[in-house]
């Protein structure tokens, strides 16, 4: 959460039944973990006007990738995003 725009607080919720979460401030909130393949819609209310709210397109992972590294061996990985 980057920003409340002009709300005191904002309840955060998902579509996958976690509990809601209300913030004042700034930061990360964590909702999850998921299976894969789980289409997760998640919702920012702001709690002073209930006619302004956001919902993101459903996020989704097709699959998660386990990656093993060999501390003993000297690698470089470069993550693109």
């Amino acid at each position: 959460m980057t920003d409340l725009g002009s709300a005191s607080t904002v309840t955060v919720t998902d579509n996958q039944g976690s509990a809601p979460q209300s913030t004042a401030t700034t930061g990360i909130l964590t909702f999850g973990p998921f299976a894969n393949n789980t289409g997760v819609v998640i919702t920012v209310a702001n709690d002073d006007d209930a006619n302004c709210s956001l919902a993101n397109p459903a996020l989704t992972r097709e699959f998660c990738q386990d990656f093993v590294v060999d501390c003993s061996v000297l690698q470089s990985y470069e993550l693109l995003l």
